[in-house]
């Protein structure tokens, strides 16, 4: 299936939410707001990652920051089945960019374990389009 960017056909349309949701969740900027709700961070120094130096953080994210995180269009949606406080492992490089970053909470009263690994730092990424046999065009 082809999803278009701020297309308006029916399939677009419907998964705009989502994909903006996802490409948010993805950038480190739109993230750093609920790090910084996390109190009394303990740090680790002299762990790597992928053999990279890293100051490792751990801290604590209380539900209502997790809560009013939530992107606006799921906000609503998604508030009631935050269950818990949310706990954060953070490592960063010597210039303080995330190389990994592990969340866990609870989501439904049930465990929520995510894990993000961040790389090639600087570097576009390689974006490639499937073969035009492996995609089906929406009919308006």
């Amino acid at each position: 299936l082809k999803v278009t960017a701020n297309g308006t056909d029916p399939l677009s349309s419907a998964m705009a939410p989502l994909l903006s949701y996802m490409t948010n969740s993805a950038d480190v900027s739109s993230q750093t707001g609920s790090w910084s709700a996390a109190g009394g961070f303990s740090t680790t120094s002299g762990s790597t990652v992928e053999g990279v130096p890293t100051t490792e953080y751990d801290g604590t994210i209380p539900r209502a920051a997790v809560q009013a995180g939530l992107p606006a269009q799921f906000r609503d949606v998604m508030r009631k089945d935050i269950t818990g406080d949310s706990h954060l492992r953070l490592w960063l490089d010597s210039v303080d960019r995330p190389l990994k970053v592990i969340t866990s909470g609870s989501y439904d009263s049930k465990p929520d374990l995510v894990t993000v690994t961040y790389t090639d730092w600087g570097h576009a990424p390689a974006v490639t389009a499937p073969p035009a046999s492996d995609v089906i065009l929406a009919r308006s």
